[in-house]
């Protein structure tokens, strides 16, 4: 299954290998202490390179019996062997014959296979965000070039971040068509923390939604003081998500724009709206293989990024500054991390930045910003 596709295994229930079907009534195993550790062991020592597959032990009501249930996804470093590392095994579809042992070709097409994928994952990426581009400059005639202060198109744009998600391994057969992103785009928002608009991604008044070739985009072109917001998502899972975080204010004394700045906290809401948007995202095109998360932050050198400090209960605003121009980093993830690691996978990319701006964080601060945005 690694190999392949992913797939699911459920341990308990037994087989018609002739049908392909579950003999009914299922009846589970004995539920016994420690079996996903068993099972994880098991996995480990027979398998190379090891595979971590998800598994869940699921007892009855009366914990006498248990099915387990052990979600296989596709691999990152197909191809994997067994026997000590002499033989490899693939998923044929076949009912009678569900795998077989594969030859040089097939090893061989498994390791260009992944490769092709990953080509195919960087190209994607590349094409959404030049489109975010065409869009920001006004090269499609019915989208209005964006105009955020001072800023011009001739130069790069400063504080520039992207976020984006995919499958490590897209398939070149599309997981969706662009009609249907229409619908699951209503389906995918979460609370805009920073209240730029009610929900994320921003869909209201003033941004475009259209379809393209290869899936559906959300672009707001800002004006002034108001930021340009780009949101894309792709027929082979990609959800992409562009902005300046370049924010201006007027000084209502001076009746003046101060510096414009970068706010730190405008940068953890977006990391987290975008997991929790794409938990959405790929339960609707029923994903659920693994993950490969980017952030990307250009264009920072000299620009003051404010950043919230807690002094006690009270919370006072410090301004740092970046030595480094811009700040890329990724991280593999899976389906289920999205829900239930994403204090983690915020906190790794937060003290990267914090490192960017000679910010120190740790978890305690992430939690506590966390609750205020909760609360606000």
């Amino acid at each position: 299954m690694a190999n392949t596709l992913g797939g699911v295994i459920i341990i308990g229930v037994a087989e018609d290998k002739q049908l392909g079907k579950p003999v009914l009534p299922v009846e589970g195993i004995d539920m016994q202490r420690g079996l996903e550790e068993r099972i994880t062991n098991i996995i480990l020592t027979n398998i190379s390179p090891p595979v971590f597959p998800e598994i869940a032990v699921c007892p009855d009501v009366d914990e006498q019996k248990a099915f387990v249930v052990i979600r296989v996804p596709q691999s990152d470093a197909a191809p994997h062997a067994t026997h000590h590392e002499s033989r490899v095994y693939v998923r044929t579809g076949n009912l009678n014959t569900p795998e077989e042992l594969a030859n040089i070709d097939k090893v061989f097409w498994l390791r260009d296979r992944r490769e092709k994928a990953v080509a195919l994952r960087e190209w994607i990426f590349e094409r959404a965000t030049q489109r975010f581009f065409d869009m920001r400059d006004g090269s499609i005639p019915e989208i209005s070039a964006t105009e955020e202060g001072g800023w011009v198109n001739q130069t790069d744009q400063p504080a520039l971040l992207t976020l984006a998600i995919t499958p490590v391994y897209p398939n070149e057969t599309p997981s969706v068509t662009p009609p249907e992103l229409n619908v699951i785009r209503r389906n995918i928002n979460v609370r805009d923390y920073m209240g730029t608009g009610h929900e994320f991604p921003l869909q209201e008044s003033g941004c475009i939604s259209r379809l393209v070739e290869d899936g559906l985009v959300m672009h707001y072109s800002g004006r002034g003081t108001l930021r340009t917001y780009h949101t894309h998502l792709n027929i082979h899972g990609l959800f992409l998500y562009m902005q300046s975080l370049l924010f201006e204010i007027r000084d209502p004394e001076q009746g003046e724009n101060v510096e414009p700045f970068i706010r730190g906290y405008e940068i953890l809401c977006r990391l987290y709206e975008i997991l929790e948007s794409a938990a959405k995202f790929y339960d609707q095109i029923e994903y659920s293989g693994p993950l490969y998360f980017r952030m990307r932050f250009q264009n920072i050198l000299g620009i003051p990024l404010r950043i919230v400090e807690f002094e006690g209960n009270a919370m006072v605003n410090y301004t740092r500054y970046s030595a480094d121009p811009q700040l890329d980093m990724s991280q593999n993830l899976t389906v289920d991390d999205l829900s239930n690691r994403k204090q983690e996978i915020v906190l790794r990319f937060a003290e990267r930045l914090g490192w960017a701006f000679d910010w120190p964080m740790n978890l305690n601060f992430l939690l506590k910003l966390y609750g205020q945005m909760k609360k606000s």
